[in-house]
């Protein structure tokens, strides 16, 4: 895996947010969760949203989501979710926030509940605001920043909702950057705690993919240590009652890997093994060599 590649932070939220909606409503919506109707299934509208902002808004936009929910009462409320992965200030960002919601308004005449996940350092303003003379125009968006929840490491722990471990994931890789030694086995450990905890609360085989790929990405490592974390996986999962992680997730893994490194995960193993033993017989040596000195 090439440890210098830009992480796809947009595109692993877009992916878990699909596969575990319920859980992500729940977790950053909890007002709305309340009265959502979970027996009608939510509207993706990936498609409607491009066509409305795809002239007014610059590059790919992968991380957002509009998506239509049912209420108890019937009635329907649209959700704008931006994930927004840029490290710098972005002054034009809450423009671009304002100008989906009257896209979508001017349309459909439906008000929308928007909500902006920032999983850079960076802080962005919290709201679009304009003034001409006595007019003034306001909007306000609901903003959560992964870097925010340091602190609250134990209570995301003990959470149900799989959204805790993805914040968790997110939040690791803020404090690892992986530019050194330490950070990068900080960052293994972090990992194996992930995926440890994914398998204690057991969840359902449905988007157990989404997840793994997710802490898997998101906490990227070198080669080396990457093997250290799939033979962890192993021992963890067959450790585990459930036979879902047994065989779908460490064949997951593998394949993941073999697409990193376009080797299968055995042949690098035998690989790093090779380069070890050569490492240890150039100690040998050297140790023989000054022995020899030593007596002679």
């Amino acid at each position: 895996m090439n440890t210098n590649e830009p992480i796809p932070y947009d595109v692993q939220w877009k992916q878990v947010i699909v596969a575990y909606f319920d859980a992500f409503v729940a977790f950053f919506l909890p007002k709305l969760a309340k009265d959502m109707d979970y027996n009608k299934d939510p509207v993706f509208m990936d498609k409607e949203l491009h066509k409305l902002v795809a002239d007014k808004v610059e590059g790919k936009r992968e991380g957002d989501q509009l998506v239509k929910v049912f209420l108890k009462n019937g009635k329907e409320q649209w959700i704008f979710v931006h994930v927004e992965v840029q490290s710098y200030h972005d002054t034009d960002f809450a423009l671009r926030m304002y100008t989906t919601n009257y896209r979508v308004w001017d349309k459909h005449q439906v008000n929308i509940l928007a909500i902006a996940i920032f999983t850079t350092k960076s802080k962005m303003i919290k709201e679009y605001k304009r003034v001409c003379y006595d007019t003034e125009l306001s909007y306000k968006y609901k903003n959560y920043y992964i870097k925010d929840q340091k602190g609250r490491e134990a209570e995301l722990e003990a959470s149900n909702n799989p959204f805790a471990l993805l914040v968790l994931a997110s939040l690791y890789a803020h404090q690892t950057d992986g530019k050194d030694a330490n950070s990068k086995d900080q960052r293994l450990t972090f990992k194996k705690k992930l995926i440890r905890l994914l398998v204690e609360k057991g969840y359902k085989k449905k988007s157990i993919k989404e997840l793994f790929l997710f802490i898997h990405i998101i906490l990227r490592l070198p080669e080396d240590l990457d093997i250290e974390f799939i033979t962890y996986t192993k021992k963890i999962t067959k450790m585990s009652s459930n036979s879902v992680y047994n065989e779908s997730v460490v064949q997951l893994l593998k394949a993941m890997n073999e697409g990193y490194y376009g080797k299968t995960v055995e042949s690098l193993e035998a690989q790093y093994k090779k380069e070890l033993e050569e490492k240890d017989n150039t100690i040998a040596e050297k140790d023989n060599t000054i022995a020899e000195k030593d007596n002679t």
